[in-house]
């Protein structure tokens, strides 16, 4: 929704299907122009059904709600039948991918499986299904974990120097040693 019609009544206006972006964009619409034109003026600026605009403004809370959880572009916000499990699962997601670490699909899953057990939620199976509308709803995608810098902590790094590497190296000379790190070779 980018643009504003400028149509005088909503006679002639079809339903349209509205992104949670667009229903965002509406609302802060809606909110600088409260205080010039009354709601039905509002709903023809933008091309709307005046019914339409009342649902989203009736909705509001739900929509600003769901801004930052998942998708935008995605017309409804879904719900999983176990929000509380899949609300603590994202946020252990989050914090996971803020720590660089590699989450995947069996990993969400244990876990998944971990959350509900100490909540004590006995209908819940963890299947692919699950585990694909969880993924969908939320806007989940993986994504290969790249950087080396924070896989190692430097003591790590200094006790290997100190104590295991001497001892690999004893029996080379510096010419005969290579780095073949992301080395690809190919035969015909």
């Amino acid at each position: 929704m980018t643009s504003l019609s400028t149509s005088s009544s909503s006679a002639g206006v079809k339903r349209k299907a509205l992104s949670i972006d667009d229903k965002l964009s509406i609302i802060k619409l809606y909110d600088e122009k409260i205080g010039v034109f009354n709601e039905q003026q509002i709903a023809d600026q933008l091309g709307l059904l005046s019914s339409s605009l009342r649902t989203i403004l009736k909705n509001r809370k739900e929509i600003e709600k769901n801004r930052f959880s998942g998708s935008t572009k995605r017309q409804k916000v879904r719900n999983g039948k176990n929000e509380q499990l899949e609300n603590i699962l994202l946020e252990w997601f989050r914090q996971a991918r803020t720590l660089n670490l590699a989450v995947y699909g069996p990993v969400l899953t244990e876990k998944a499986n971990e959350i509900a057990k100490r909540l004590n939620v006995t209908d819940f199976g963890g299947s692919n299904g699950w585990l694909d509308r969880f993924r969908k709803r939320q806007g989940i995608v993986y994504r290969k974990i790249c950087g080396e810098v924070d896989a190692v902590d430097d003591n790590s790094i200094k006790s290997w120097k100190e104590t295991i590497q001497p001892n690999l190296l004893k029996d080379y000379s510096p010419e005969d040693i290579y780095n073949a790190d992301e080395f690809g070779l190919f035969l015909n």
